[in-house]
């Protein structure tokens, strides 16, 4: 599974695309951000005991959330 994100006025941070499987994290990927207009993304590789409702957020240096999507895992 990828996750997509378009980072705008972030240049010279480092912002975390955090995923998390029913409220438990699972992985963070550290982006950094080099320009002003910025695309982004990061996967996670689902398998049938990651079976859930997972949340991913990026968050910003200090753990501000900036954006967060939800979305079901359900292999069958």
């Amino acid at each position: 599974m990828f996750f997509y994100s378009e980072l705008f006025g972030l240049e010279g941070q480092t912002v975390r695309q955090r995923w998390s499987l029913e409220g438990k994290p699972m992985q963070g990927v550290a982006i950094e951000v080099t320009r002003v207009r910025q695309a982004a993304w990061s996967k996670s590789m689902m398998q049938p005991e990651r079976t859930g409702n997972w949340t991913v957020e990026v968050a910003d240096k200090a753990g501000k959330v900036l954006g967060r999507s939800n979305f079901a895992y359900n292999p069958n």
